[in-house]
């Protein structure tokens, strides 16, 4: 099964330029107003995706760069996000975690009902894809809700509280 996946190669967070450069190590630089302030992300990690917003809806901007590394949890390379805050004008690291449960196959950030969420898409036990719904939870994420059941799909996010979902030979607008 092949699943393609689009990665954002920069985003801009306020006075804040983020870019994912995938041939470099370290991967990831923020520059605020034209100043490099942080570098991270080694190559050996192999980003495969960057994301900003506000996921905690603190104010403070942050972004999620999807990688493909083993943790001491899962000792095998899997799919997984790291996610790091902006705060006054440095980089800290939010949160590293293991895994979100199930294998990660792509992710969008998302408004439902006005509340910032983590949208997944991931595989299920039965090796279907399912939509996932994750809130920040104060250290990691709640799951709220899941939906779907797809043999193939990719997800998209074009408007901030609609997320597509191509799955088949069809597509299908998912509001959350």
């Amino acid at each position: 099964m092949m699943i393609a996946l689009l990665a954002a190669q920069s985003i801009v967070l306020g006075d804040a330029l983020v870019e994912l450069r995938t041939s470099q190590d370290p991967s990831v630089r923020v520059s605020i107003r034209g100043r490099s302030v942080w570098e991270g992300v080694p190559k050996a990690h192999q980003p495969w995706k960057l994301a900003g917003g506000d996921i905690d809806g603190n104010g403070l901007p942050d972004f999620a760069v999807g990688v493909f590394k083993s943790t001491h949890i899962y000792p095998h390379a899997h799919r997984t996000v790291f996610f790091f805050e902006l705060r006054e004008g440095k980089v800290v690291p939010k949160w590293k975690g293991s895994s979100l449960g199930r294998p990660l196959v792509d992710f969008v950030y998302a408004q439902v009902q006005g509340k910032p969420k983590l949208v997944a898409l991931q595989r299920r036990l039965d090796d279907s894809l399912g939509l996932f719904v994750w809130s920040w939870n104060r250290f990691g994420f709640r799951l709220d809700r899941e939906m779907g059941r797809w043999s193939q799909a990719t997800l998209g996010a074009t408007r901030p509280d609609f997320v597509e979902i191509r799955a088949g030979t069809g597509s299908e607008w998912a509001k959350l």
